[in-house]
C-alpha cells in the first residue's frame, strides 16, 4: 500500500503494550531490503505510536484506519504475537489487511539467555547448532584525524614468526638489532670525527675534539636518558621526525661510543707513517685521495682488534636500553623475575645469553682480522 503524505501531516503506528517499539524500530530502520505492506512515498509528516492492550484490538483498529499500520516484536514465527496475528488475520478475511512481515534478525541481534543459574544479555556474534556467541559488551569505536596524530608507537606488525620477521621485536632480537644498527652508526659518527681530529684545520679540530671529550665524560645511562627524554621529545615538536623508542636508544648508543670510536680511527691513521700520505701527494693526489686509498687501506687493518672490542662491549652496554622501556634481554628477564620471583633462573639465563652472543661475536671478529691481516 502506498499513500502520499501531506507535509506537516501525521502516521499513527499502533503497538502491542508490553514490547520494546523502540528497538523494533530501531532494527527496522538498520535493516536493508526489508519490504513493509505500508510505506510512504512522498512528503514528511510526525509519527505517532499508538499502544494497545493485546493484539486482537490493535488489528481491529489498523482495520479500522485508526492507525496506519501494526508493528509488534516477537521472538519468532512460532511465538504468541505471531500466532495471535495470523489466527485473528485467518478468521477475518475481509479486515484489507496484509500478512505480517517477519525480520529475522541476522547480524548483532539483541538476545537474552537464560541458564539454571545466570542470564546473559548482549548482541548475538554467530549462532550454530550447538552453540550461541554473544558479545556482552558492547564495541566502542573512535574516529581519529591522522592530521592531529603527534605520535603513535602502538603499531606492530605481529607475532614473532618463522613467515613474520618483523614481529620478532623483543629479547634477544632487538639487543642485537639495536646493537649492529647503534655500531654502524657509531661506525660513521667516529670515523668523520676521527678524521676531523688530525686535520689541519683548527675549527673542525676544536669540535672534534669538543665532542670527543665532553662525550666520554659522561655516563652512558646519561646519553640514553638524554636521547629518549630531551632530543626526541624536542624533534618530535620541531621537526618532521618521529623516532620512536628504538630509535632514541640507537641514536644515544651511537652517539655515546662514536666518541671512543673516533679515538680509535684518530689512533690508527696516526700510526701510519707520515712517509705515506707525503708519497701520495708526491703522486699528484690531493689530500681526500691521499687519505682514502692510501692511509685508510692501512689504518683500517691496524683498527680492527680495538673496534671489534669495542662493538662487544656495546653488544653488553645495550642492556641499559631498557631504561627506555624497550623489550630487550634484559627487560624481558626482570619481567619474567617480577612474575615468578625465580631470580637465580632469571638472571642466570640472561648472563647465559648474553655470553654466548659476546662469544659468537668474538668469534666472527677474529674471522674478519684473520682474512684481513697481511701475509707475513
Amino acid at each position: 500500500m502506498a499513500e502520499p503524505v501531506q507535509p506537516g501531516g501525521e502516521v499513527r503506528i499502533g503497538f502491542i503494550e508490553g514490547t520494546d517499539i523502540t528497538a523494533a524500530l530501531e532494527q527496522l530502520d538498520a535493516a536493508e531490503g526489508v519490504p513493509t505492506p505500508l510505506r510512504y512515498t512522498e512528503g514528511e509528516a510526525r509519527t505517532v505510536l499508538v499502544a494497545y492492550p493485546d493484539s486482537a484490538s490493535a488489528l481491529e483498529a489498523t482495520s479500522a484506519g485508526d492507525v496506519s499500520g501494526l508493528i509488534f516484536v516477537d521472538d519468532g514465527p512460532s511465538a504468541e504475537f505471531t500466532n495471535e496475528v495470523e489466527t485473528w488475520l485467518d478468521n477475518n478475511p475481509d479486515a484489507g489487511l496484509a500478512e505480517p512481515v517477519v525480520y529475522e534478525c541476522v547480524d548483532n541481534c539483541q538476545a537474552i539467555a537464560k541458564l539454571p543459574d545466570d542470564e546473559i544479555t548482549g548482541a548475538v556474534v554467530e549462532e550454530t547448532d550447538d552453540q550461541i556467541t554473544i558479545r556482552t559488551v558492547e564495541a566502542e569505536y573512535t574516529v581519529i584525524d591522522k592530521d592531529k596524530i603527534v605520535d603513535d608507537r602502538s603499531k606492530k606488525p605481529g607475532e614473532c614468526a618463522l613467515n613474520n620477521p618483523r614481529g620478532c621485536d623483543a629479547g634477544i632480537f632487538l639487543t642485537l638489532r639495536v646493537t649492529f644498527s647503534a655500531y654502524a652508526l657509531a661506525l660513521l659518527i667516529g670515523l668523520f670525527v676521527g678524521l676531523m681530529r688530525v686535520a689541519r684545520n683548527p675549527i673542525l679540530y676544536a669540535i672534534s675534539t669538543l665532542y670527543v671529550e665532553v662525550i666520554r665524560g659522561i655516563p652512558l645511562l646519561v646519553i640514553l636518558l638524554y636521547a629518549g627524554f630531551v632530543v626526541s621529545p624536542w624533534l618530535r615538536d620541531n621537526t618532521f621526525l618521529k623516532p620512536d623508542d628504538t630509535s632514541e636508544a640507537v641514536l644515544g648508543l651511537a652517539f655515546g661510543y662514536g666518541a671512543f670510536v673516533a679515538e680509535i680511527f684518530r689512533a690508527g691513521i696516526q700510526s701510519i707513517s707520515r712517509g705515506q700520505m707525503e708519497a701520495a701527494r708526491s703522486l699528484g693526489m690531493s689530500y681526500p685521495q691521499a687519505m682514502r686509498y692510501v692511509v685508510l687501506p692501512q689504518a683500517v687493518r691496524v683498527v680492527l682488534p680495538p673496534l671489534g672490542n669495542d662493538f662487544i662491549a656495546m653488544l653488553k652496554d645495550s642492556a641499559l636500553i631498557s631504561v627506555l622501556a624497550l623489550p630487550d634481554l634484559l627487560q624481558l628477564g626482570r619481567l619474567y623475575i617480577s612474575r615468578t620471583f625465580r631470580a637465580f633462573e632469571g638472571y642466570n639465563t640472561v648472563a647465559i645469553l648474553y655470553l654466548l652472543m659476546t662469544l659468537f661475536l668474538s668469534l666472527l671478529v677474529r674471522t674478519i682480522e684473520r682474512r684481513t691481516r697481511l701475509p707475513r
